[in-house]
């Protein structure tokens, strides 16, 4: 039985707000490589900082909404979900 279940609109607008940052980091990549092994938090389209720690990035930029943690990792790695 499937019921009707609404998403409030402040979680819609952080998804999409994530999905645009995960767009950001793709088509920023390269730019990103002087920085292999650090994680880069990306909010609002841009970049907000660096670092070796991503539980210390994500408390540093959890106001953000959608903010993205990532580890800048070589073009030659691909993840596999």
């Amino acid at each position: 039985m499937v019921s009707n279940v609404s998403i409030p609109k402040e979680e819609i607008d952080e998804l999409i707000n994530l999905r645009e940052n995960f767009r950001t980091y793709n088509r920023i990549y390269k730019d990103l490589q002087e920085h292999i092994g650090e994680y880069v938090a990306i909010g609002n389209g841009e970049v907000l900082g660096y670092g070796k720690d991503k539980k210390l990035l994500i408390e540093k930029y959890k106001d953000v909404k959608g903010v993205l943690v990532e580890l800048i990792t070589p073009e030659y790695i691909s993840w596999i979900l």
